[in-house]
């Protein structure tokens, strides 16, 4: 969110020169200003690296209000009726600190927002806030309008949030912070809120993108990511995305709605001709890839991982932290990952508060819909209306509400430049309440997930750590996958290795070593049927054993979905390119230890 530092330099030059006397000539001048210099913002990364903060922030839509130039403000004690009617707070909706699905983000700056009235139209007065939180306190100065309205409707479906008929500041992120009270003062009127704040939810995500049998083209619009992370309740998002990873051969597991088994492909026509059915389960083949990478570093907790599914048809899938979609399909991307951070179909959920016709206003086809409270950009400082501001088609007219990503698409609602629709307010509460008690931070002892009661990362994580939890964050590493399974031993594969990339690692475990065997039992490493198969691997022309937790059984069901397990491991990348991968039978390696000539069932070697 380092948009925000620009953002304040535009503020005060504009401030200075609304003061030239001549400042209607040289408004459209600095108009464009404002933008070329937000445009100048774009912080370049590594190769692989993409981060949400790499584009410039949208231009203001159609209709929309957005301000980088604050008012003239109130001076000294003004109207002596002024009266503060209304407080708002704003990161990803403009709320009040009272509303029932009302959290900040720790560590995220935010807008405050007061609406200051006077019945006679007076001068406005100054108006200051003093924020606290961790036992200090900063005094900052609203901007406004010079003289107050004499009313300024703020109730759920009236309001209309505009920066010129409003009292505004930014709130550091530095102040936004658990314990966080916020005491307001204009003329002679005062009003203090204590503020909710949560947990600053930096999330990192590991984005892979695979092409199915032959290298493609395709990608997502710029600025996709800076909207994924303006819509969140997060304080960070990072991405690290693996480009063109290529498999021109894989798996595609069992359909058991149309009685296909698992087959191993080149084409999509082998695929045709092996069941008889036309090619499908791309998305089925993703999921199993993406499971196997998270695990394999060690991202249950640490990092979100997404695979983009580019060369076939796709739609999308996700849940618990990981997800999978079309290349290029942004509605998709940003529908999945909100069920990757816990959301579900809102139509099927009883307490989903937003349906039907609500304030005055009348619901879409759906009837579930983003409810009254607008939403709001923090990169380019934009209110966004809860309803739709267009006639879009003949289902959606103006004036109606717009729908929630959750129910009914991730795009195709939205004012233009905008990419995405935006959530509901409950829909970002959820997803906040969701990353709270899922995500762990790194700490210099270890890993710690979020206290509601100490307002801070305190909660440590002890059980399966090296499994569940890296030994190492943030190294460059190379990720090889293996297809394991004994229902049709032609099947199982190793895929082309991945990287190097910046990932996690865990623990590894050699099925000949007995202290590894012991470890990987205390670390719940292997599933309940044991470690089956292992990989034998040459990597800076040396060869390593490793475990692979998955399970398998002879003679199983090639058409259930259970009897296929792809596993992955990943590898310090600083020990070398890896040369060969075989995929070894090692029945319950885990106990029995490495067979003395184990059942080579594929190799890949590199070219």
């Amino acid at each position: 969110m380092k948009i925000v530092v620009l953002n304040s330099l535009v503020l005060a030059v504009v401030a200075v020169v609304r003061k030239v006397t001549f400042f209607n000539l040289f408004k459209p001048l600095f108009s464009k200003l404002r933008v070329s210099c937000i445009f100048m913002i774009v912080i370049m990364g590594t190769a692989g690296m993409a981060s949400a903060k790499d584009t410039t922030p949208p231009e203001a839509p159609t209709g929309m209000e957005v301000s980088l130039v604050p008012g003239d403000g109130g001076s000294g004690d003004g109207a002596p009726d002024a009266v503060i009617d209304a407080v708002f707070l704003a990161q990803t909706h403009v709320s009040r600190p009272t509303d029932p699905y009302f959290k900040l983000t720790g560590d995220r700056q935010a807008l405050l927002k007061v609406h200051v009235i006077s019945p006679s139209g007076g001068q406005a007065p100054l108006v200051s806030a003093k924020v606290s939180s961790g036992g200090s306190s900063t005094n900052l100065t609203l901007q406004g309008p010079g003289t107050l309205p004499t009313n300024l409707p703020s109730a759920p479906g009236q309001v209309q949030h505009r920066f010129a008929d409003s009292f505004t500041v930014m709130i550091p992120a530095q102040w936004v912070k658990q314990g966080m009270r916020v005491d307001i003062q204009a003329g002679s009127s005062s009003v203090s809120h204590d503020i909710n704040v949560g947990a600053p939810n930096p999330i990192p995500m590991k984005m892979f993108d695979v092409h199915y049998f032959k290298e493609s083209s395709g990608d997502y619009p710029v600025g996709y990511l800076q909207e994924l992370e303006a819509k969140w309740p997060v304080s960070d998002l990072t991405v690290e995305r693996v480009r063109n990873i290529i498999f021109p051969e894989l798996v595609i597991p069992a359909r058991p709605d149309v009685g296909t088994p698992h087959v191993r492909v080149k084409s999509k026509d082998e695929y045709k001709e092996k069941t008889g059915k036309n090619f499908d389960g791309e998305q089925a083949a993703a999921l199993q890839w993406v499971e196997a990478l998270s695990a394999g570093g060690g991202n249950f907790d640490v990092a979100m991982c997404y695979i983009n599914i580019t060369g076939v048809h796709a739609g999308g899938q996700a849940g618990g932290f990981d997800g999978v979609g079309v290349m290029g399909g942004v509605g998709i991307l940003h529908h999945e990952l909100g069920h990757a951070l816990g959301l579900p179909h809102w139509a099927n959920s009883t307490s989903y508060p937003y349906r039907g016709d609500m304030y005055g206003i009348p619901a879409p086809p759906q009837e579930v819909h983003v409810g009254p409270n607008w939403g709001f950009d923090l990169p380019s400082l934009t209110f966004i209306p809860p309803t739709v501001q267009k006639d879009i088609d003949f289902a959606y007219k103006k004036g109606m509400y717009k729908i929630d990503p959750m129910q009914g698409g991730g795009t195709g609602k939205q004012e233009p430049p905008f990419l995405m629709n935006h959530f509901s307010d409950y829909s970002v509460y959820k997803m906040q309440n969701y990353i709270e008690g899922k995500l762990a931070v790194l700490r210099p002892d270890g890993y710690y997930k979020w206290s509601e009661q100490s307002g801070d990362y305190t909660k440590k994580m002890t059980d399966r750590l090296g499994v569940r939890y890296p030994i190492e964050q943030d190294v460059q590493v190379i990720s090889v996958l293996a297809a394991c399974t004994l229902s049709d031993k032609s099947v199982s594969m190793v895929y082309p290795p991945i990287g190097p990339y910046k990932g996690n690692r865990i623990l590894t475990f050699d099925p000949s070593n007995a202290a590894d065997r012991s470890t990987a039992k205390n670390k719940r490493f292997c599933p309940d049927g044991g470690c089956d198969f292992s990989l034998r691997v040459v990597q800076g022309g040396r060869q390593k054993i490793f475990m692979l937790p998955a399970s398998g059984e002879a003679g199983s069901d090639p058409y259930a979905k259970g009897s296929l397990k792809t596993a992955a491991v990943n590898l310090r990348a600083g020990d070398g390119a890896v040369t060969k991968a075989e995929l070894l039978l090692t029945p319950d390696a885990d106990s029995s230890g490495l067979p003395v000539n184990p059942e080579v069932l594929d190799v890949w070697i590199g070219e």
